[in-house]
């Protein structure tokens, strides 16, 4: 082989493998258990060749949506091949599906900004093709559980809104209700669940700029917070200024932080809490620009006014955007510290132990 056609092998090799969306197998999660002393490890994963910053799944149909700061990409599941995929306009900031999706269509729902401005498109996937469907500026959106939630930017922050239920008639989200939360709830730091037999609805939610998880349970008219995690949990290497010129200017930005998830972790009703935590980097990285190297997460069951730890990962090397739930698994991004890799691991909800 020549020299000038050795150089042109290795760019060829190069190119194929930034094209690739999933490639080799990841390797896979530690898990322990502290109330029985057990380690175990959890499926392996596969690896793509981009930054993911938010993720959603849709069963029905057996979707994944990937979303990084410049493309969302529609994957099958379990075998995460590329179905279809959309440029994204602005910076990619999250992703869902809607619950207007009917068997031979599918909506969702893309969050940017552009500059300042906050922009929400909507899309449809029908015979493997993605048009759009409709548009919303000024406001945030969520899917939970199949309903979709809108928080409107507000001049205090990107998160000081209200937050209320929306149903999608002709492309655009119109208002149908507020939805009962403590005061200061940000759209994507919280979780609603049954997590006490005939207790109703309890919210868990990341609070603070110390990102603590806090559980609060319904109170007459109001809401009461019976239980605090240790630690530090959300965080997260998106920032979120708003819209207003003044208040960008003034402010540094607010994280994007997701909060905890609602998952059966057992046979009774009641629900637990997967909760992810990014670490902070050494201050090294972070002068650079990364604020985060390492995360974790963690299992709650609730007990009462409390709540304790049934298993937690390794910390691992890279940060997690979001996790999703699959037909009892839970899907996690894992984004590798240099950010051009993300790891995506489908593991079952419940940790094999070892032997």
């Amino acid at each position: 082989m020549t020299h000038t056609s050795g150089r042109w092998f290795i760019l060829f090799c190069l190119l194929c493998g930034a094209f690739s969306s999933a490639s080799r197998a990841a390797d896979p999660i530690p898990v322990h258990r502290p109330d029985r002393g057990m380690t175990a490890e959890l499926a392996e994963g596969f690896v793509l060749n981009d930054e993911i910053v938010d993720i959603a799944t849709q069963e029905p149909a057996d979707l994944l949506l990937a979303l990084s700061k410049s493309r969302l990409r529609i994957l099958s599941l379990p075998k995460l091949d590329e179905r279809a995929s959309v440029k994204v306009r602005g910076q990619g900031l999250a992703c869902g599906f809607v619950r207007e999706s009917a068997a031979d269509r599918i909506l969702f729902y893309v969050v940017s900004a552009f500059g300042r401005d906050i922009n929400t498109y909507f899309y449809e996937f029908a015979r493997g093709k993605i048009k759009r469907a409709g548009y919303d500026s000024s406001s945030f959106f969520r899917s939970m559980d199949g309903v979709l939630l809108r928080q409107d930017v507000g001049r205090g922050g990107p998160f000081k809104n209200d937050i209320s239920v929306c149903v999608l008639k002709k492309g655009r989200a119109k208002e149908a209700s507020r939805l009962p939360l403590p005061q200061h709830t940000r759209l994507y730091a919280f979780a609603r669940g049954a997590f006490w037999p005939n207790g109703g609805l309890g919210v868990a939610r990341i609070e603070g700029d110390d990102r603590r998880l806090v559980l609060y349970r319904p109170d007459g008219e109001g809401w009461e917070a019976v239980w605090e995690a240790d630690g530090a949990f959300g965080g997260s290497l998106l920032l979120v200024a708003g819209v207003d010129r003044e208040m960008f200017e003034k402010r540094p930005g607010e994280e994007l932080s997701r909060g905890p998830v609602p998952v059966n972790l057992d046979d009774d009703p009641e629900l637990e809490l997967l909760a992810l935590s990014n670490i902070p980097a050494p201050i090294q990285q972070q002068i650079l620009g990364r604020r985060y190297d390492r995360s974790q997460v963690t299992a709650f069951d609730v007990k009462g006014r409390r709540a304790v730890v049934l298993w937690e990962t390794d910390r691992l090397k890279g940060t997690i955007p979001n996790v999703a739930m699959w037909r009892n698994r839970w899907v996690l991004p894992l984004v590798e510290p240099a950010g051009k890799k993300t790891r995506l691991y489908l593991n079952p909800l419940r940790p094999v132990p070892e032997g």
